[in-house]
């Protein structure tokens, strides 16, 4: 993990943090993710992946994260993140991730997530054989302009790498694009997904 932020928009509350080069196991933790993928070949009880839903706001592959990586790496990641946290954001306590993939025509459009927590992160564990990046797009809570019955609110968008951490505040709305050439889960957008309080 490198102690260098490739980019921090911090206002009062550090609403967006980007780590390059966060997990020293981000390869294991893909091959494993890969390996469990590869394994299942359609006549077995099944992948451990499920179809998330909901009309105009999602679509995506999901799982519990210690269904697709071993409880040593897994457990690594989520002792990196608590101490990373600690430190960075004054949180104690880190959930363990789910796996989220976005193939085919699969996005997550801007919404907010109803949740207790103080902040959300995200590691991308996305193959590096397609260079487009994955794009997350964060947007902030809206604020009434003074005297007018206009409210306004900013929209940063991000584009994560492969063991690239991004960490935002759970009153922000956000949104994922998938990649749509491609419906082989090794291939989409690959995210470990959890939160921080």
């Amino acid at each position: 993990m490198t102690a260098s932020f490739v980019a921090s928009h911090t206002g009062a509350n550090r609403s967006a943090i980007l780590v390059e080069q966060f997990s020293h196991d981000a390869i294991v933790l893909r091959r494993q993710v890969d390996e469990r993928l590869l394994a299942f070949d359609g006549s077995s009880s099944g992948s451990g992946l499920c179809y998330s839903y909901s009309r105009d706001k999602y679509a995506y592959l999901t799982a519990r994260g210690e269904e697709f990586i071993e409880a040593d790496p897994l457990q690594q990641l989520i002792e990196d993140l608590r101490q990373w946290g600690a430190v960075t954001l004054e949180t104690t306590h880190v959930s363990t991730p789910s796996l989220n993939i976005f193939v085919g025509n699969c996005e997550r459009r801007l919404l907010l997530d109803k949740v207790s927590a103080r902040f959300h992160y995200f590691l991308c564990l996305t193959s590096t054989a397609r260079k487009a990046g994955t794009k997350i797009a964060l947007q902030a809570p809206s604020r009434r302009i003074p005297r007018s019955p206009i409210s306004v609110s900013r929209l940063s968008s991000y584009k994560v790498s492969f063991n690239m951490l991004l960490v935002h505040s759970c009153a922000f709305a956000y949104s994922i694009a998938g990649r749509r050439w491609s419906l082989d889960p090794r291939d989409g957008v690959v995210l470990l997904d959890g939160f921080m309080w």
